[in-house]
């Protein structure tokens, strides 16, 4: 019993659903901190939990992952960068500081990499500040460092790490003059005593945090983020996180690659909204989601099979002027050509998956996305759909573990 409120405890203060990170892992968090603790027994242990703050500190630091890399998920830095290149004409702010939130920012890899393109894309260091927030005292120390191994830089090309960076052993060094836009600080997102202010930021990157969240703390956390964000700025997603679904304040950009959302001037007020997600909302944004990874497939890093087949079934499914239904069928019968082609791959199964389980035929759902974990077990969309599929159907378990899975593709507290 007193393990189970530890945990309790832990997730508590994160704000985390206990089943996204699995029994295994929590326990052997507190397994660990007990024994460094020295603590007798659990019963001990919760009580120093509970009157130490600095011990659930140090509890906190055996769950968060601090692991990230330079320019992840890079075409939303590339969105970003042509966003503060037009933000002057569009909105009259020439010379203004460009304002950022990273959060969570873990070793300090994300805010660099804005700070990376923007200055890349033009704009002079004195003009952007970045305010970089992590519940890891370990990874902020890190990032004041700003000091990083050759793992960090596996999603970097060469030049940019010739321009910005400066041997240092075995080690780079973040160029000074950039390093100084970013103000790192260690803080729980849901801290009250947090002040991100109202509508002060131009961006905010929250990525890969919100699908670990418990559906309450989710609402608080994007209500937060929302109040912060500027009414002409971007809010920056993980590829599975469905903001729009969550807050319908916030809308999807037409660049589904980018996973960004922007505020909706008709959105309702908090008011009026409840605690239901649009089924329609839900679907659509999936979609798109995963149409946006099947274009990468299609122009990038290429997995088997993938190619022009695949490349149709994502533009074939109608991001505008759509009923939900037609959308769906779109998706659908375009997935289907391309499997029927024989160049289908686990993103094209995937797309199938979703556009089924819009539908309803939630067997047929299943058996695609099966079929899509076949081809890649670590396909990141597949799993989380799954799991939302394995959730609806009641079957706690599997959703639990398909979640597991996930976080290990993308760890929680994961920067860019």
């Amino acid at each position: 019993m007193s393990q189970e409120r530890i945990v309790q405890v832990l997730t508590r203060a994160l704000g985390l659903d206990p089943g996204s990170l699995g029994p295994a892992a929590l326990a052997r968090a507190v397994a660990t901190r007990m024994r460094a603790a020295r603590a007798s027994d659990s019963d001990a242990y919760l009580a120093l939990v509970q009157r130490s703050r600095s011990e659930l500190d140090a509890l906190i630091e055996e769950v968060v992952v601090r692991e990230s890399w330079f320019l992840r998920d890079a075409h939303a830095f590339r969105v970003l960068a042509g966003w503060a290149l037009r933000r002057p004409r569009a909105s009259g702010s020439e010379g203004a500081p460009i304002r950022i939130l990273s959060l969570p920012c873990a070793g300090g890899e994300e805010p660099f990499s804005v700070v990376i393109c923007l200055v890349a894309a033009g704009l002079a260091p004195e003009r952007i500040r970045v305010r970089a927030i992590d519940v890891s005292a370990r990874a902020i120390a890190a990032a004041k460092r700003g000091v990083f191994g050759e793992q960090s830089f596996r999603g970097m090309g060469a030049h940019l790490r010739e321009r910005f960076f400066a041997r240092v052993g075995s080690g780079y060094r973040i160029d000074p003059r950039l390093q100084a836009c970013v103000d790192f600080e260690v803080a729980n997102a849901f801290d009250p005593a947090l002040a991100l202010g109202e509508r002060c930021f131009d961006a905010i990157f929250c990525r890969n945090l919100l699908i670990y969240l418990d559906p309450a703390s989710r609402r608080r956390l994007l209500d937060r983020l929302e109040r912060a964000l500027a009414s002409h700025g971007m809010l920056f997603a993980g590829h599975a996180e469905d903001f729009e679904a969550i807050d319908p304040r916030l809308r999807r950009t037409s660049d589904a690659r980018a996973f960004a959302f922007v505020l909706a001037r008709d959105a309702p007020s908090r008011a009026q909204q409840t605690d239901a997600v649009p089924t329609c909302t839900r679907e659509r944004s999936a979609a798109l989601a995963v149409r946006g990874r099947v274009v990468d497939s299609g122009r990038g890093e290429r997995r088997p099979g993938a190619g022009r087949a695949s490349t149709e079934a994502a533009s074939a499914a109608p991001p505008h002027a759509c009923s939900r239904g037609e959308e769906l069928r779109a998706a659908q019968q375009a997935s289907e050509r391309a499997i029927a082609s024989g160049a289908a791959n686990a993103d094209v199964y995937c797309l199938l998956g979703v556009a089924l389980h819009g539908q309803a035929r939630l067997a047929e759902a299943r058996a695609s996305f099966e079929k899509a974990l076949y081809l890649d077990r670590h396909h990141y969309e597949t799993l989380v759909h799954l799991a939302l599929l394995c959730d609806a159907s009641g079957d706690e378990d599997e959703a639990a573990r398909l979640r597991r899975r996930a976080g290990r593709v993308h760890p929680v507290g994961a920067g860019p």
